[in-house]
């Protein structure tokens, strides 16, 4: 083989390699062009998710301040449900007691009622002795005025 020979070989050689190393950067700058790509598309939804990120925290904060501001309303609702509560108790305690002192006294009120038809019926019953006494005391008068008539005719004749 001659040196030519070799040397267009060599060349071929290295014109092979080289061929091939392009080739292959071809292929690597390719894959690297679509993971750039691919990297910029996630950059751009990692973006947008920050900003989504970003307004639900400010919503958050908004809503927190709204609360903030709106628990101590609550609270001084809340207090004065506890304290309407605990008059209605209370007042509803002086009214069980005072329903019971009005039963107590409606009782007693029977009790006097009953006492006083048992004197009108001792009072009705000495009304009608009374007038039956008067009845014999005017019988009597009479039967007296009678026998008074009668001796006085005896002691005539």
């Amino acid at each position: 083989m001659s040196n030519r020979h070799i040397k267009r070989k060599l060349n071929e050689l290295q014109y092979h390699h080289i061929g091939d190393r392009i080739h292959n950067m071809e292929i690597e700058q390719r894959r690297l062009a679509n993971a750039n790509f691919n990297l910029s598309r996630q950059i751009a939804n990692l973006d947008k998710l920050h900003s989504s990120m970003m307004e639900l925290l400010e919503n958050v904060e908004g809503i927190q301040s709204q609360i903030d501001k709106t628990v101590p309303e609550l609270r001084g609702e809340i207090a004065k449900l506890e304290f309407t509560s605990a008059q209605l108790n209370t007042e509803q305690s002086l009214i069980r007691e005072e329903g019971h002192n009005v039963a107590k006294s409606v009782q007693a009120v029977a009790v006097s009622v009953s006492t006083l038809q048992n004197e009108r019926d001792i009072i009705k019953e000495i009304q009608n002795s009374i007038g039956n006494l008067q009845r014999d005391v005017e019988q009597l008068k009479s039967l007296t005025e009678i026998q008074k008539s009668l001796t006085q005719k005896q002691i005539k004749e």
